[in-house]
């Protein structure tokens, strides 16, 4: 159950990037590294591999550091160029 809740909350919070997404028609491929991809033990995020629990480090090491950091009750770390919210 946790682990369905950890897949659920992350779906909720990843976003897409439209800059990022291959348009129809267009001749553009998509690549390992211009995807996130979820698995049951596992997120794939531009071609970095993060096994669950992931911490907001681990994830600023894969995709750079969050834009901004707002401090509530607990700290949302957001990346806005790939729409992340942590």
């Amino acid at each position: 159950m946790c682990r369905f809740l950890s897949v659920t909350a992350l779906l909720l919070f990843f976003g897409c990037d439209v800059s990022r997404q291959s348009q129809p028609g267009t001749g553009t491929r998509s690549t390992a590294e211009d995807t996130i991809t979820l698995a049951a033990d596992e997120v794939n995020l531009f071609g970095n591999s993060l096994t669950f629990p992931v911490t907001v480090s681990e994830i600023a090491v894969a995709i750079g550091p969050p834009d901004h950091v707002s401090q509530l009750a607990n700290n949302l770390s957001t990346w806005d160029s790939v729409g992340l919210v942590v």
